[in-house]
């Protein structure tokens, strides 16, 4: 029987210690010699049992009171379990101890025992957890794994802290540790991603005054990651049905004596130039070689860093010690393509030899980012349609100009005129600045790119992250009924449900009868073009109507979000809403503009009338006499015309498919229509029939059935029709 070797991977935390969050604790998976290494390490079983340790089940300090564990175990391994296209079997088992390093006991366990094997495996650190991974040498295959949960977390200044699930403060969430050490598990090591759950960095619950959930959902790079080593899965985003692609090659420097010197330890990784998102990262190996493979098919750009690391290696003891990283070249960030197509199953390769100002040191480091008054070396969660105030601290970071902040994503915008330098008591500069996410802004992980005064440049790469199904176990976080039912209130009511009424939905998508696979398909049709019929609709094709009557032309979503704060309330208190709505209208710049209110009454009459004639082709000349009576020369007047003509029973049925139509842009997609498919829209609708025709069916299952739509909330596309 073959020796077998052991791997200790460990989550390095570091909350607000001024660390970069660049450490990997695993040796080189690929050894690029000219070519890739022969073996990786990797389970070759596509069915794993995990033996979750009874010491789970029992009660410990560790983990504060009705805390759902088996949950947070079967999610975790759900959701790898999605990524890899591996299966988990989870049986219980009396085995408290992990194996000793020196030999395993073929069974790969999940334990929080206090036992002299567990604790010896954590030292004097401060890890929340630890996975040990037996291997073959000769071939790469993992043969056991185990993980050990800590008995006595502690946070870095050695406070005692415990776990979680419900994201007390000042707790570690459970989910969150047990995604990552399951990623090790598999095979993998750190990634130099900020928003990868394989990232070696896990902050507190509270953690920018939030629950520190993001690191339970995988990111694309970790999805990239583990599919380099066990396979494709099915029902990811568009491009990968069309084929995965590669990049790869060498990267070197050439400022000593002329002679290209291998760049190792470089963190090269792949963003979308369409949207921003990080996809996919890999680390060069001491020849200075990458790989990245499992690239989707699309249109991207190659960057990369510089990573001032340490090294940790496993000690027969058990424990880690951090030794000064391996002498190797400093350089500048760069992007060393910006702009690649990689082919279908091709592999591309990108060579880059860095020259001065490159291949020299980096002055500009951003090291953590920020808000909420904390600093921190983990993700910054960021919300779609949100504003907020960000910091970056670091060396060099006060040298950098507002015209040299930017998130490379069309998604954020940076605010010009809130700059501004800040004090935290660190040894380097802190600067926030505030961001504007668009409200169309997808899942995924967005870089920050800063330029100096000097013209260098860095980048903080997926240090922002959009993830809005962190409490989701679901592969799409829109097959989740409570997370379907709750984003319907955010995107078409603006407001969260009540308990009561999210049930009351939940329960008519559960409530399916012998009706097979109802609550997947035409059930959660039914509930969501409710959504559009109602309430909603109802608000929403008044506020279209009146900017079709005042201004002729239909409202952006920016200006429907903030109109819509108005009127949407209580039946009762909606009318009110109305009316307040109209007369805010009749005072805007581009109202007065076109109807000064120093013209008089016939002059105001005959103008907003034949506008309105012409834009909607609806005869108002017997109307003039009832228009006119309403008209006394105030705001309330010609509010009050301005409401009769969006009333017009005539108007309301001409317009209502062009209303129909952007609500499903305005609801679903949160942007603005692009002109051709609105028009497409348009053409299939039949005006004359009810919002309960089949056609508007069809267009409802079209939007929630979208890839745009499913790509919101996660990575993976599960639906394709209704």
């Amino acid at each position: 029987m073959r020796p077998l070797n052991s791997i200790l991977a460990v989550f390095i935390l570091a909350c607000i210690a001024p660390v970069r969050p660049l450490a990997s604790d695993f040796p080189d998976l690929i050894d690029f010699a000219g070519s890739p290494a022969q073996q990786r390490t990797k389970w070759l079983t596509k069915t794993i049992q995990v033996s979750v340790s009874t010491s789970l089940s029992s009660p410990t300090s560790a983990i504060t009171p009705d805390s759902d564990i088996a949950g947070a175990v079967h999610r975790a391994l759900s959701r790898w379990s999605t990524a890899a296209n591996i299966r988990f079997e989870e049986v219980s088992s009396k085995v408290q101890s992990i194996s000793p390093v020196n030999g395993g006991d073929g069974i790969s366990l999940i334990t929080i025992a206090e036992t002299d094997e567990n604790l010896a495996i954590f030292g004097r650190g401060h890890n929340p957890a630890r996975t040990r991974v037996f291997f073959d040498p000769e071939t790469g295959e993992i043969v056991e794994a185990d993980i050990a949960i800590n008995p006595h977390p502690t946070g870095v200044d050695g406070t005692a802290l415990r776990f979680s699930t419900d994201g007390t403060p000042g707790t570690y969430d459970l989910e969150s540790t047990l995604m990552h050490e399951i990623g090790h598990f598999l095979g993998l090591d750190h990634s130099n991603v900020i928003g990868s759950t394989m990232q070696p960095h896990q902050g507190v619950n509270g953690t920018y005054k939030l629950p520190a959930f993001t690191e339970r959902t995988l990111s694309e790079d970790d999805r990239s990651r583990v599919l380099s080593l066990y396979g494709s899965t099915e029902g990811m985003r568009e491009g990968m049905k069309e084929g995965m692609s590669s990049i790869e090659g060498r990267l070197t420097n050439s400022s000593l004596g002329g002679y290209p010197v291998p760049l190792p330890g470089a963190h090269v990784w792949v963003e979308e130039i369409g949207s921003g998102r990080v996809v996919a990262s890999s680390t060069t190996s001491a020849n200075g070689y990458y790989r990245i493979e499992r690239v989707p098919v699309g249109q991207y750009r190659v960057l990369t860093e510089y990573v001032d690391d340490l090294i940790a290696s496993e000690v027969s003891s058990g424990g880690v010690v951090l030794e000064p990283a391996r002498a190797k070249p400093a350089f500048r960030s760069v992007e060393i393509r910006n702009r690649v197509r990689p082919r279908a199953n091709v592999t591309t390769r990108i060579n880059f030899v860095m020259v001065p100002p490159h291949s020299g040191p980096p002055s500009l480091n951003p090291r953590l980012l920020g808000t909420n008054g904390d600093l921190s070396a983990t993700p910054l969660p960021v919300e779609s349609g949100k504003k907020l105030t960000i910091y970056v601290a670091g060396e060099g970071v006060d040298q950098v100009p507002i015209s040299g902040i930017s998130v490379t994503s069309p998604f954020m915008t940076i605010d010009p005129d809130s700059l501004t330098l800040l004090q935290f008591g660190t040894s380097f500069p802190v600067i926030g600045f505030d961001v504007t996410v668009a409200n169309h802004a997808s899942f995924g992980d967005y870089s920050i790119r800063l330029q100096s005064n000097s013209g260098e440049v860095a980048y903080l790469p997926g240090g922002l992250t959009i993830d809005p199904g962190v409490s989701s176990g679901a592969a799409n976080p829109a097959d989740d009924s409570r997370f379907f039912i709750n984003q319907h209130y955010r995107d078409f009511l603006g407001r969260e449900p009540t308990e009561a009424l999210a049930n009351k939905w939940i329960d008519e998508l559960g409530n399916c009868g012998s009706e097979a696979d109802c609550a997947s398909s035409s059930r959660r049709l039914d509930v969501s073009a409710s959504f559009v019929e109602d309430e909603f609709f109802e608000t929403w094709s008044f506020i279209y109507r009146v900017y079709k009557a005042a201004l002729g032309r239909r409202p952006t979503l920016a200006e429907f979000n903030g109109d819509r704060l108005q009127i949407v309330s209580e039946p009762e208190a909606r009318k009110n809403g109305m009316i307040a709505f109209a007369k805010a209208l009749v005072v805007r710049p581009e109202f007065l503009k076109k109807y000064p209110t120093n013209v008089r009454a016939d002059k105001f009459l005959d103008q907003l009338m034949s506008s309105f004639m012409q834009t909607s082709d609806v005869d108002l000349v017997s109307e003039r006499g009832n228009l006119a009576a309403l008209y006394d020369g105030t705001t309330s007047g010609r509010a009050q015309i301005i409401q009769r003509l969006a009333d017009h029973p005539t108007f309301v049925k001409k317009e209502s498919s062009k209303a129909f139509v952007l609500a499903q842009y305005f609801g679903y997609l949160r942007r603005e229509p692009d002109e051709s498919g609105y028009s497409f829209w348009l053409n299939t609708l039949d005006a004359r029939t009810g919002s309960d025709s089949s056609a508007h069916r069809a267009m409802v299952c079209a939007f929630i059935t979208s890839a745009e739509y499913q790509s919101r909330f996660g990575m993976y596309v599960t639906r394709k029709g209704c």
